[in-house]
């Protein structure tokens, strides 16, 4: 995944984006929530050109602009928000609630590793509406899976339904929870779905044992 990037970026895993910028975030002194994590990624050093970034990016979904670049896919976070992850609410459901900039990262450190993932993290855009994350991903090319193909796939993987939610799944092996699992977030390679777009989230942090 070399020399994709405009102005030759190359990008980082995101274990190591995570690793550096709560190198940054602590350096800092101001906590770990969500302004204080804002101001540590104008402080990081990993700021992209606003226009060459934004200007081609058009909305994709919930989450990202995105534009497609060579063989890859970019995507960038919309201003205010990092993704989404899930939270465990007072009256005890779980929700999909926006997600902070190291929770953004540590989502992608984990779809890396559970689905062999090749996203890779690029960099801060910062336009009036805050700074952004930008990432990039392998394009896919192929049709969408039916329901029933990622069902199957998921269950061949030792995954299980989350019972009480939709597109949720559980793997008391690995461990995690996934959401958002919908075939939309899916492309059929062959015969075999593969994910490009979920939100896994650590058992523990969402109050199971």
């Amino acid at each position: 995944m070399n020399g994709y990037r405009p102005e030759g970026i190359e990008g980082i895993a995101p274990l190591a984006a995570a690793t550096d910028f709560r190198r940054v975030l602590e350096a800092g002194g101001d906590g770990t929530g969500i302004i204080a994590q804002q101001r540590a990624l104008s402080r990081w050093g990993k700021d992209l050109p606003v226009a060459l970034y934004l200007d081609p990016a058009r909305e994709g979904g919930l989450e990202h602009n995105v534009w497609p670049f060579g063989q890859d896919i970019l995507k960038v976070t919309y201003g205010g928000s990092y993704g989404r992850t899930v939270r465990r609410m007072r009256n005890g459901t779980l929700a999909l609630r926006p997600a902070t900039p190291l929770e953004y990262l540590d989502r992608w450190v984990r779809h890396n590793d559970l689905f062999g993932d090749d996203t890779r993290f690029l960099g801060v855009v910062t336009d009036r509406e805050g700074p952004r994350l930008v990432i990039a991903q392998r394009a896919l090319r192929g049709p969408l899976p039916s329901a029933d193909a990622v069902a199957d796939f998921l269950v061949a993987s030792d995954w299980t339904p989350l019972e009480g939610l939709s597109h949720a799944w559980i793997s008391r092996r690995h461990r995690v929870a996934i959401f958002d699992a919908r075939p939309a977030n899916f492309v059929l390679i062959g015969e075999t779905p593969v994910p490009f777009d979920l939100i896994p989230v650590p058992l523990d942090e969402i109050g199971f044992p």
